[in-house]
């Protein structure tokens, strides 16, 4: 079983503010999806991993599900969704990838609406961020490309796609 750290909990007056479709993007294995829809959230969930995907859907069978690369949210429509969430699945790309995958969020984004995401700190040693960090600098951790970030190299992301 999976402890759930309920990082959206402190959130949650701004997702009532917002409240609309959400699009969970990574929705790994639908914990986010199950906090969302107990609150009465109407939660579309994607992720391109199907063990994830699979274990996601099992533990919300109401919830649409959908395998979807967050590169490529080409079956949504601009401005489908009021809130969009995404927890620590933006994290493996590069810089250019990491862009595209965040203009993706914004075209399925409302314009007036919330984006709630988190992503690996430079200094997650915990997590596999490398002590000799260099910005836009995949790193290999447990079989998986990461991308490890500065504050610097989330405004570049947030200010250049919002």
């Amino acid at each position: 079983m999976i402890k759930y750290d309920n990082w959206l909990e402190p959130w949650l007056a701004e997702l009532e503010a917002h409240r609309g479709p959400v699009l969970d993007i990574g929705c790994g294995p639908g914990l986010d999806v199950q906090f969302l829809t107990a609150r009465g959230f109407l939660v579309e969930a994607v992720d391109i991993n199907l063990e994830a995907f699979r274990c996601s859907r099992e533990l919300n069978p109401t919830v649409h599900h959908q395998v979807a690369d967050a590169r490529d949210l080409s079956d949504y429509a601009d401005g489908a969704f009021s809130i969009v969430t995404a927890c620590l699945s933006l994290h493996y790309f590069d810089r250019t990838e990491t862009h595209g995958a965040f203009r993706t969020v914004a075209r399925v984004l409302k314009p007036d609406g919330l984006f709630l995401f988190r992503l690996n700190a430079w200094d997650d040693y915990e997590f596999g961020a490398p002590r000799n960090f260099e910005p836009w600098r995949l790193i290999l951790h447990k079989e998986a490309r990461k991308q490890f970030f500065t504050e610097t190299m989330v405004r570049e992301i947030v200010t250049s796609c919002f």
